[in-house]
């Protein structure tokens, strides 16, 4: 405890200090300027929760119960701080280079190779630090910060590569920071068919602003049910508050180059657009997707038509094309395993679904591997129909809880094919993806 409240207000003060600093650049850079001010309006917001846990640690009604956030506490430190070393090396960068350039380099480095920007990673530092709070409060349990960990060790070993040119997914988890367990709406709301999730509703993932700040979404469950919905948010053109709730098996995804469009199914098998999410780095409408299709699946509500159903929505002309399809088992489980590689952005990744059964071709898990592409010494068939994968990294998001993939120490996943025909031709499709062209290029 010695050493955290210097750590935390340090911190507090270094993010004050470059949000000082980027309200300089964001002079120079007008292209990037409604970014650098989100980033701004981020750095103050992380300044006062920091120093709001410093004082919770001496406080007559918080500091009994600090022992319940004790780790989570010193958990996006290193993180935090080599986050603001790096824009500080950008301002110092800036003496000799334009600023055009110091900020594009930056956003590569955190984009490309460590998988999250400037304002999306300040977002979760944000809204973990929050939640904490909130945990301290009472207001939410401690469970919730299970998925904010996973991002934090995923950024930091990331930020650890250094050099590695890689790209990486967006965590949305990474886009799923949960503010707070039950909304609070204000305004003028309306509601297209269902009411605003109730109460009894938890808030499963809320995705940043789609459409600069004009549009948010959220996606509620109800854990006794599976019941799921979902909330979108807008503003009017008087700027009042506008909000659409729909159950998610109501709605069908259905992808359109960089957009996912939900839709509404008419009984002549047409149908009517109800919203459309244009997003901007290809991770994380795959997350969107996955995460949507895997509640809808679990809700026990049913879908009620099969022209709802969603099937490998992300293929098509310009989408996902599957480079690999074959059957995998853990344990007495048999799982469709597919890799895929995206024809517009490059990214690549592998997604295990169930194989039979009324989940069938509902996704369980995804990892993204474009950085390994290029290594076909990355994967190793050893017998018996079993293939390695030497690492993994961020390990692959999970989208039915309590399920773990098979691996083997902390970073080798493996793979048990029903059929060493299969592993083999794995091995030669991964093999065959390494002779093509970077997808980087």
């Amino acid at each position: 405890m010695a050493g955290r409240p210097r750590a935390l207000l340090t911190l507090a003060t270094d993010a004050e200090e470059v949000a000082s600093g980027l309200h300089v650049f964001r002079g120079r850079l007008v292209g990037h300027a409604n970014r650098i001010t989100a980033a701004i309006g981020r750095l103050f917001d992380i300044s006062s929760l920091l120093r709001q846990l410093d004082r919770a640690q001496t406080d007559r009604d918080y500091a009994p119960s600090f022992h319940r956030i004790r780790e989570d506490v010193d958990l996006p430190i290193p993180s935090l701080e080599r986050t603001l070393r790096d824009v500080f090396d950008m301002f110092a960068r800036s003496r000799t280079r334009s600023c055009d350039v110091v900020w594009e380099d930056l956003q590569h480095q955190m984009g490309h190779e460590e998988g999250i920007e400037l304002p999306e990673r300040l977002g979760l530092y944000y809204a973990f630090l929050r939640a904490q709070l909130e945990i301290l409060g009472g207001g939410l349990p401690l469970s919730a910060l299970l998925n904010f960990r996973n991002q934090i060790h995923a950024l930091q070993d990331a930020q650890e590569a250094g050099n590695s040119r890689s790209r990486r997914p967006a965590m949305v988890e990474s886009v799923a920071h949960i503010i707070s367990l039950y909304p609070r709406f204000i305004g003028h709301s309306k509601s297209s068919t269902d009411d605003i999730p109730a109460p009894q509703f938890e808030m499963a993932i809320t995705c940043e602003p789609f459409n600069g700040d004009q549009l948010w979404m959220r996606l509620y469950w109800r854990p006794p049910d599976g019941r799921a919905r979902i909330l979108i948010m807008a503003k009017d053109r008087y700027g009042e508050d506008l909000h659409y709730c729909m159950p998610v098996v109501n709605l069908k995804a259905i992808r359109d180059r960089s957009s996912i469009q939900l839709c509404r199914a008419r009984r002549d098998g047409t149908y009517i657009l109800w919203a459309r999410l244009n997003f901007v780095i290809y991770e994380r409408m795959v997350l969107f997707y996955s995460t949507f299709v895997a509640m809808k699946h679990q809700d026990q509500r049913q879908v009620p038509h099969g022209n709802l159903l969603d099937y490998l929505e992300l293929s098509g002309e310009g989408g996902e094309h599957e480079v690999f399809g074959g059957e995998i088992k853990d344990g007495e489980l048999r799982h469709a395993l597919r890799l895929f590689k995206d024809r517009s952005s490059g990214v690549v990744r592998l997604e295990a679904s169930a194989l039979r059964g009324p989940m069938k071709d509902v996704p369980l898990w995804t990892a993204f591997i474009t950085r390994y592409v290029g290594d076909p010494d990355w994967v190793c068939n050893e017998r018996g129909g079993l293939v390695s994968l030497a690492a993994v990294r961020p390990p692959p998001y999970i989208l039915h809880a309590g399920y773990q993939p098979p691996r083997r120490g902390t970073d080798e996943y493996l793979l048990h094919f029903t059929a060493s025909e299969d592993a083999r031709q794995f091995v030669e499709s991964w093999t065959g993806l390494c002779r093509q062209p970077s997808p980087y290029r």
